[in-house]
């Protein structure tokens, strides 16, 4: 379904999915709520924002078109197609993360019960996403990760619960140009984090005693 708002801005709404919203829209901004998969194609308008709020976060535009899905379970990725956006984690979320900001071609995927986000180029996968501080740190806790390579993030892992480390159809420095954020528990099971992590960059992994075996998905 295609819904024409009053400001000149354009939803393409997808099967089973929603939008709640007031108009005319309140004298500062546009706020929009949504649930499922909607395409956004926002009319310019510098003084009143545009803002989307989905599964506890806010993805605010001034003129751009983006589109958020939330259609999978404790999950929500925005991918920005054109103009720019920032996303932020609200209240609702009870998810801690710095506003990220998207340019064209980036894709935030947020998983709600773990706390992690990560950030991939959708256009071009080999392209590296913009760098950010790296951090990895272990604690007597956890092992904490704050938007760190993925190269980075399975060696530590690798190490954490002793076993080996394997690429397959894929080189070391593509995993360089891929970011994770989140934490890993002392408790945390390898074959609970691993699905999380390679489903959110386009990855698959195969786990034995001995090795962890990352490659790309099919």
């Amino acid at each position: 379904m295609i819904i024409n708002l009053s400001d000149g801005s354009r939803v393409t709404l997808q099967p089973q999915s929603s939008l709640s919203y007031y108009e005319p829209f309140d004298s500062r901004s546009r706020n929009i709520s949504m649930k499922g998969e909607a395409t956004f194609k926002v009319a310019k308008d510098k003084h009143h924002p545009f803002i989307v709020s989905a599964n506890g976060f806010t993805t605010t535009a001034l003129g751009t078109e983006f589109t958020i899905n939330t259609n999978k379970k404790d999950r929500l990725t925005v991918k920005l197609i054109e103009g720019k956006v920032v996303v932020k984690a609200g209240s609702e979320s009870r998810m801690k993360m710095s506003d990220v900001y998207l340019i064209p071609g980036e894709q935030l995927s947020i998983n709600t019960r773990l706390k992690l986000h990560s950030l991939i180029n959708f256009k071009d996968p080999d392209k590296a996403v913009k760098p950010q501080p790296t951090l990895s740190v272990a604690t007597k806790d956890a092992l904490l990760f704050n938007e760190t390579p993925l190269s980075e993030v399975f060696s530590s892992l690798s190490k954490r619960y002793e076993t080996g480390l394997v690429y397959e159809g894929i080189e070391e420095a593509e995993l360089q140009k891929l970011y994770f954020t989140g934490s890993v528990g002392v408790t945390e099971k390898l074959n609970t984090i691993l699905p999380v992590i390679c489903n959110m960059n386009g990855l698959t992994y195969k786990l034995t005693a001995k090795s962890i075996t990352i490659s790309k998905q099919k």
